[in-house]
């Protein structure tokens, strides 16, 4: 049976093979809205590279340092300062695939222990890697279904 940790590894680890073909949509259908009003399927794809990108950050510095302080940032002013609509697909996909395989790297390298290091994010309190790793998993797998029902010109609903 695996381990917590086991099991968010193996989550992560099957996730990229999974966001892979939403990354090599036509431009047209990633310029859809999953939902009147909402991002649309490249908005959605940079939101999910960005995000990992600073969450592989915040796994590095709770495994390295001792309970450092970690700030939020925010989407929408990312989507809207980092032109979101505009970026490169390619780049996108090898941004994201370079963030999960850096941190699945060491996270697979953890001890036990280690999951249970500890960071404070400035507004959600004291984080463990545990926590951290499975948020990390939780938010691409909650997004994915929103960039496909873009892509497939449908509406998503939760």
């Amino acid at each position: 049976m695996l381990t917590e940790s086991g099991q968010i590894l193996a989550s992560l680890k099957a996730f990229p093979a999974q966001i892979a073909p939403c990354f090599h949509a036509n431009a047209e259908a990633l310029a859809r809205s999953y939902a009147p009003g909402k991002w649309t399927g490249r908005q959605m794809l940079a939101h999910i590279v960005d995000t990992e990108a600073v969450i592989n950050e915040r796994l590095r510095r709770f495994a390295a340092e001792a309970q450092p302080l970690v700030l939020p940032f925010d989407p929408d002013r990312w989507t809207a300062t980092f032109r979101a609509d505009r970026r490169d697909l390619a780049l996108l996909e090898r941004r994201f695939r370079a963030a999960r395989e850096d941190s699945l790297e060491f996270l697979d390298h953890l001890s036990e222990e280690d999951w249970a290091r500890v960071g404070v994010h400035a507004v959600r309190g004291q984080l463990t890697i545990t926590q951290v790793a499975a948020h990390a998993d939780w938010h691409a797998r909650h997004h994915l279904p929103q960039v496909q029902a873009a892509i497939d010109g449908r509406t998503w609903t939760p």
